[in-house]
C-alpha cells in the first residue's frame, strides 16, 4: 500500500521506476483503477521549498451497471491503462506553455 497524493491509500500492483519517476499502480476503493508517483523536480521549477511532483490517477469505468461483461472489461482496460499512464508519466523537456500538454516536447 502507498498514500497517493489525496491522502488515499493505493493498493498496488505493480510498481517500477521509469527514468527520474517512481510510480506504482493498482486500486484505490470506489475506482477500477489507479496509480501514483513521484518526482524530483528540475531546479527551474522548485518552488517555495516543493522539490517533488507527485501525481495520482483514477480510473472509473462509465459503462451501464447492468452489463456485467461491458463493466468486467471497462475494469480490465481501467487497469491497463492506468498502468500505461504511471509507466509512462514524466516532465516534458522544453517551455512551460498554459494549454495542454502544459510543457512542450
Amino acid at each position: 500500500m502507498r498514500q497517493g497524493p489525496n491522502n488515499e491509500v493505493v493498493h498496488f500492483t505493480s510498481q517500477g521506476r521509469h527514468g527520474a519517476v517512481q510510480w506504482w499502480a493498482g486500486t484505490v476503493k470506489g475506482y477500477d483503477a489507479a496509480a501514483a508517483g513521484v518526482q524530483r523536480l528540475p531546479a527551474r521549477l522548485v518552488s517555495g521549498g516543493r522539490r517533488y511532483l507527485v501525481y495520482g490517477v483514477r480510473m472509473i469505468h462509465s459503462a451501464p451497471r447492468t452489463g456485467d461483461k461491458c463493466v468486467a472489461a471497462t475494469r480490465r482496460s481501467s487497469a491497463r491503462i492506468a498502468l500505461r499512464i504511471a509507466r509512462t508519466i514524466h516532465i516534458a523537456d522544453g517551455p512551460l506553455v498554459a494549454k495542454p500538454p502544459f510543457s512542450g516536447a
